[in-house]
């Protein structure tokens, strides 16, 4: 997961702080992944706690594997992949911010530890197309999951208008078969 040379040089003369940045981002999922979790008895009264790290680490791994994608991307000069990797990247930033805002909503006493665990469950394995996996809840619409962006960085930053979820449909845009998505390739 490493940029080519000419890549990094021309990302650092316009964006001289971002490889730092990338750098304590890898610093962060080095020290963060946990590979393999393993419950520790006893059996807890309640998998909140459990359930919510198997998410957090699952997350944490896929957007590892974004940002790989989205370096091969840039090193190969391919813009469509660049921007579906960020695209998926902003969807699962949205399950970590929808996550966090039921999270806070339980610790505020708003909802219940019952109402987080099924929230987590439907974030976690939720289907929208069900086939025969007619008894999996159902998944949470994406801009749901990008709205909850907006809602955090208005509530802890004071950061308003959608400006996540207008960056996210500019992202979709050009990753749909249309003039947008035709004119990246050109």
């Amino acid at each position: 997961m490493y940029l080519k040379k000419n890549i990094k040089d021309n990302i650092k003369s316009v964006y001289p702080n971002v490889i730092d940045l990338i750098n304590v981002w890898r610093k962060f999922h080095h020290n963060s992944y946990i590979k393999q979790l393993t419950p520790v008895p006893p059996r807890p009264n309640s998998f909140l706690g459990q359930n919510s790290l198997v998410f957090l680490q699952a997350n944490l791994y896929r957007s590892h594997t974004l940002v790989s994608g989205f370096f091969d991307g840039l090193n190969k000069s391919n813009p469509l992949t660049t921007t579906l990797m960020i695209r998926a990247f902003f969807e699962t930033t949205g399950a970590l911010a929808y996550f966090l805002k039921k999270y806070n909503q339980l610790k505020s006493g708003m909802i219940s530890e019952e109402q987080v665990e099924s929230e987590l469950r439907r974030l976690y394995l939720g289907i929208r197309d069900k086939g025969e996996l007619t008894d999996a809840p159902d998944s949470i619409g994406v801009m749901t999951l990008i709205d909850a962006v907006d809602h955090y960085l208005k509530n802890r930053h004071g950061v308003g208008g959608e400006k996540f979820r207008k960056n996210y449909e500019e992202l979709s845009e050009i990753c749909h078969p249309n003039s947008f998505g035709y004119l990246i390739l050109t």
